[in-house]
């Protein structure tokens, strides 16, 4: 099942989730479905509808505390940057 939302305000909207929140500035647009397959979490999707392209978040759902190697292992930032 596919969750989809679209939503457009005049004024920042904050957006909360179990363990974090993003504020969505005015003017943009958000939307929220449900990872592909049988993944737990979300993609995210924030854009400005005046403008070219969009940022798209996924949220990882864990019962447990994830190492800083898994971590690595699941981005593309350069090893050089320190992971928090």
């Amino acid at each position: 099942m596919i969750f989809f939302a679209m939503a457009t305000s005049l004024k920042a909207e904050t957006l909360s989730f179990p363990t974090f929140q993003i504020v969505v500035p005015a003017g943009w647009e958000h939307s929220i479905e449900n990872r592909p397959g049988n993944v737990p979490g979300n993609v995210i999707s924030l854009r400005r509808p005046d403008l070219a392209g969009s940022l798209k978040m996924l949220s990882f759902d864990v019962p447990d505390v994830v190492s800083r190697d898994r971590l690595r292992n699941m981005t593309n930032v350069d090893a050089s940057t320190p992971l928090i």
